[in-house]
C-alpha cells in the first residue's frame, strides 16, 4: 500500500472549525491526502464573531515548518492567515528551495501588507497578500 501524499497547510487556527487550519484539514482529508499544518495564529471565534486573536513568535512558526518539513514527503502546501509581516518574512524563505507545488488563500490585514513593502519584499512577495478587512 503506498502511502497518502502529503499536504501542508500553514494558516490560522478556527477555534469554530469552519475555516483555517481546521477546514483545510478536513478538505485535504476528504481529497484522500495526509494532511500536516503550520499554526500561525490561534482565534477565539464562532459562526458570528473572531474575538481574539493570539499569534506565535515567528521563530516558533519557522520551527513548526522545519519540524514538518525535515519528517514528511509534502507533496503540496497551501497558506491562508499568515498574520504578520515577520511570519510572512519567515514563510518566505521556505518558499524558493522546495520542490513541491504552493498555492494561495492568503489572507492578511493591511497592516502587514504594509510591513511587507516597508520590509523591502519584493512586489512579487508583496502582491500575494491579498489584504483583508482588519477585526
Amino acid at each position: 500500500m503506498n502511502p497518502l501524499p502529503c499536504i501542508l497547510t500553514i494558516a490560522g487556527s478556527d477555534s469554530g472549525g469552519g475555516a483555517g487550519i481546521q477546514a483545510d484539514l478536513k478538505t485535504i482529508s476528504m481529497l484522500g491526502a495526509y494532511g500536516a499544518s503550520v499554526i500561525t495564529a490561534l482565534t477565539a471565534q464562532n459562526t458570528t464573531a473572531v474575538t481574539a486573536i493570539h499569534a506565535p513568535q515567528p521563530v516558533f512558526v519557522a520551527e513548526q515548518m522545519k519540524a514538518v518539513i525535515s519528517d514528511f514527503d509534502v507533496r503540496a502546501a497551501k497558506t491562508g492567515m499568515l498574520f504578520s509581516a515577520p511570519i510572512i518574512k519567515r514563510w518566505r524563505r521556505f518558499l524558493r528551495p522546495r520542490p513541491f507545488r504552493w498555492w494561495s488563500t492568503l489572507s492578511v490585514s493591511r497592516r502587514a501588507v504594509q510591513s511587507c513593502l516597508r520590509m523591502r519584499l519584493s512586489r512579487r512577495w508583496s502582491s500575494w497578500c491579498s489584504p483583508t478587512r482588519p477585526f
